[in-house]
């Protein structure tokens, strides 16, 4: 895993967490063409990890469908389960993908009022979801 490799090379590195990555990301280390599984990837590097970036996603076929936190295979709520008990104190912030994409030319560029009404709402339910983890049962840490 080329993170680790980063990790194991670069003293003292922290990291980026977007959980909506390894979901449409290839995982270079696995032997088949699948992508990765982002509770598996946060509990290899969690201890590194300076910033989550929360983005939900899932993969129709090849095509990247972005939604709303909780609604993807991105495993959020099982990871804010493992931020919550491990007192994480770090930055957290949304990046939605739904409306626009900054970064993607191809992605098409929605209205300031519907990118605004979404961004909101993303919010929401990310503090809905903050508020309903019940940290006790962490899908890593032993009881």
């Amino acid at each position: 895993m080329h993170t680790l490799e980063l990790i194991d090379n670069i003293s003292g590195l922290r990291l980026v967490f977007d959980t909506g990555n390894p979901v449409i990301s290839k995982g270079y280390s696995k032997t088949e063409d699948r992508k990765q599984d982002s509770l598996e990837f946060f509990k290899k590097i969690h201890e590194h990890v300076e910033h989550i970036h929360i983005k939900d996603v899932f993969l129709d076929g090849d095509k990247e469908c972005f939604v709303f936190p909780g609604e993807g295979d991105a495993k959020i709520v099982d990871i804010l389960k493992e931020l919550k008990h491990m007192n994480y104190n770090g930055g957290i912030s949304i990046e939605p993908h739904m409306a626009s994409v900054f970064h993607d030319p191809d992605a098409g560029v929605a209205s300031f009022e519907e990118s605004y009404k979404i961004y909101i709402e993303y919010g929401k339910r990310l503090m809905g979801l903050l508020e309903n983890i019940d940290y006790r049962h962490s899908p890593f840490v032993s009881q």
